[in-house]
């Protein structure tokens, strides 16, 4: 039960920050022929251009942990469901 909740809490400081990022950033994405541009038009860029860079790798960062750890979440479930958990 204590790893389910750690796994727990990873996904709810993952998913504020993640949040808080995407309205610090707000990503704003133009498909070109051959580019795919991203502007940021936040908060961010009335303090500094590359604030958004920064903030905007961090919110990558959080989103890939967060679907990363989403199937070792599923598994554990099914642990538990199935076998009554890990010994």
């Amino acid at each position: 039960f204590q790893t389910f909740s750690i796994i727990l809490l990873d996904f709810a400081l993952s998913d504020l920050l993640n949040g808080g990022m995407e309205l610090l950033v707000l990503n704003q994405q133009f498909n070109t022929p051959v580019f795919l541009v991203n502007q940021a038009e936040g908060l961010c860029t009335y303090v500094l251009p590359q604030l958004c860079f920064l903030f905007y790798g961090c919110q990558l960062h959080v989103f890939s942990n967060a679907v990363l750890v989403q199937p070792l979440s599923f598994f554990h479930r099914y642990r538990l469901l199935t076998r009554g958990g890990f010994r």
